[in-house]
């Protein structure tokens, strides 16, 4: 019967969680009545905001469950599926289902939504939790669904500058567009181009001395969030209820402890699993080590299945005796990385000018030709005073004055 519940993890998924995303619309398009149909759900975007309503219809027998895996046997009426939670989310993201239990005789069509800022990119593997009643008889699975978080991207500017195009040298001077405002968790990294780096938030000004392109890298590191401890997977115990099956599953739960010994968090308890079973959380992790214990809530009593340290930089299996446990610690960070260059020219040679007529002296109010060697970047000026529109090489003068080029 175990592959009839697989091929529900194409149908639903929702989150049991604090009503974070209510007021999905279910938006179908025509299908047949006994069907297997779930809706697209777009990409997500690490660092931006989520939200989108996916529809989907469950079916009312096995038949359309056949027509995709000839294993299963057509003709089986399905009595109700109810979804029970999920496990294993990007950090930042919740979902919310319209209705979480479906007697499909009557209901089949449903709808979740999605929402939230996802702290993290990567691609996740959703754990979905159900109940499938066929016959009176209910049975319950988890099962991976994959969803994809892509790259934070920024159109924000880091830094701006002033003085930044000049000829023989110049005095730059930045300004952080990235401000941590006195806010902790805020880094930077500047590298001016010319062999001079800084790591300050308001670096002091930069003097360039040769001329060259200089290439401005700066970067800004947000981390406001810190470690956190988002999911605790046991992998193996030797806890175990009384040996009278199907009851000799564990009860787990687990208890987490600070570094001082203080209690922290205590986890629901998960009934009659069989190891791996996931515990998602979402619990800030400071400095120092932490104390993971597992324990099996039996109906005579609880019974220690062991006790784990792990810190912040932890990794891999934690082991203790028999109980073997995997922590997921995320640090979530945006970094927001922007170029800009300076430009210091060398210092032009010193213009000549020449005159035609020679003598650069007309007593007839005959006009004096004035050429300078350059041919672009000029301009010309009578006595201080800028001429406008004259910038090209030659320059006709009818007036008295004394006339320079720059």
């Amino acid at each position: 019967m175990k592959r009839i519940w697989i091929l529900f993890t194409l149908l639903v998924f929702a989150q049991l969680s604090y009503a974070q995303c209510p007021g999905c619309i279910v938006d179908l398009p025509t299908l047949p009545e006994d069907t297997i149909y779930l809706g697209p759900a777009p990409d997500g975007q690490a660092n931006a905001y989520y939200e989108a309503d996916i529809s989907f219809r469950m079916p009312k027998t096995t038949d359309p469950v056949s027509a995709v895996d000839p294993d299963i046997p057509p003709g089986l009426t399905l009595d109700d599926v109810e979804i029970t939670g999920v496990t294993g989310l990007p950090l930042g993201m919740e979902w919310e289902a319209n209705q979480t239990f479906f007697e499909v005789a009557t209901e089949t069509d449903g709808c979740v939504r999605l929402c939230g800022t996802p702290l993290v990119s990567d691609s996740f593997f959703v754990l979905v939790n159900l109940n499938a009643t066929i016959f009176g008889i209910t049975q319950s699975a988890s099962f991976e669904f994959p969803l994809y978080v892509g790259p934070a991207t920024t159109s924000n500017d880091g830094f701006s500058m002033s003085n930044n195009i000049a000829c023989g040298s110049t005095t730059v001077e930045f300004t952080n567009n990235v401000p941590s405002d006195g806010q902790a968790g805020y880094s930077y990294t500047w590298d001016f181009g010319n062999n001079t780096t800084s790591t300050a938030e308001n670096p002091a000004p930069v003097t360039y001395t040769e001329p060259g392109i200089y290439e401005v890298n700066f970067a800004a590191t947000i981390d406001t969030t810190g470690t956190l401890l988002t999911s605790v997977t046991v992998l193996n115990s030797d806890c175990g209820d009384i040996n009278i099956p199907p009851f000799d599953n564990p009860d787990l739960y687990i208890r987490i402890e600070n570094p001082s010994g203080g209690l922290l968090y205590i986890s629901p308890i998960q009934d009659n699993v069989e190891p791996p079973t996931v515990f998602s959380i979402v619990l800030p992790i400071g400095t120092g080590d932490y104390t993971i214990e597992v324990i099996d809530d039996d109906l005579i009593g609880e019974q220690s299945c062991g006790t784990v340290t792990f810190n912040q930089s932890t990794s891999g299996v934690l082991v203790d005796g028999d109980l073997q446990v995997e922590v997921d610690l995320v640090t979530p960070t945006t970094i927001i990385q922007t170029v800009d260059t300076v430009f210091v020219y060398e210092v032009p040679a010193i213009p000549s000018i020449e005159a035609e007529p020679l003598s650069a002296i007309s007593c007839d109010e005959e006009p004096v030709i004035l050429t300078t060697n350059y041919d672009q970047n000029l301009q010309w000026f009578n006595d201080t005073v800028l001429l406008l529109g004259a910038t090209n090489q030659n320059l006709m003068v009818t007036e008295p004055g004394d006339y320079f080029v720059e």
